[in-house]
């Protein structure tokens, strides 16, 4: 590790860049950074939502439940990662994971300008098709199988992929360990998805 301390704009492009050299500079410190990536998520998510319902006079809910979202996506899979780790690989730093894990979650902020761009120009037709072709909600394999598609999109992936090489750095762990820890954690999420309102 270089011995000048790298900025947040650099730490970013450096996970982007390569996970392998970019997550072992994410200090316990960059927790606080790794909030404010979350919460911009949270923001765009908001801003998309209050978007595409077109609905101005529940603008404070969505904005809030935006918000709230963002921050379950992240803290809940990666309490399950810090479980996961502790059992199959032992002791590591929470605060450093937490941080490690806000930076794993860069491409969900590209994932949410995505959708701010898309709530923009897409049809009132368009969005009536697009939520149609979700399975019915009716079942437990079809919700597992909704829940599945929410969490391992092509964005959900990539945030998958970058926290395999955050446990990796944290716990200096193999990676094929590491991502043994990910994916459990990431199916248990969704199975509790499934059950739970989350």
């Amino acid at each position: 590790m270089s011995e000048t301390k790298k900025s947040f704009r650099e730490k970013i492009f450096g996970v982007l860049r390569s996970p392998s050299t970019g997550f072992p500079q994410i200090e316990e410190d960059d927790l606080r950074k790794g909030i404010l990536i979350i919460f911009i998520i949270g923001l765009l998510s908001s801003w998309a939502g209050v978007i595409y319902l077109r609905a101005r006079t529940t603008m404070p809910f969505l904005a809030i439940g935006g918000i709230v979202g963002a921050f379950t996506r992240w803290l809940i899979p990666s309490a399950l990662v810090l479980i996961s780790a502790k059992i199959l690989i032992g002791d590591g730093s929470t605060r450093r994971l937490l941080a490690m894990t806000a930076f794993a979650s860069l491409p969900q902020l590209a994932q949410q300008l995505l959708r701010v761009v898309d709530a923009y120009t897409i049809s009132n037709v368009d969005l009536t098709a697009l939520r149609a072709t979700l399975f019915p909600s009716t079942g437990l394999v079809f919700r597992a199988m909704n829940q599945g598609v929410k969490v391992f999109n092509v964005f959900g992936l990539l945030t998958l992929a970058l926290t395999v090489y955050a446990v990796s750095a944290n716990y200096r762990s193999p990676k094929r360990r590491a991502l043994t820890v990910s994916v459990l954690a990431y199916l248990a999420y969704i199975l509790l998805k499934v059950f739970l309102p989350i």
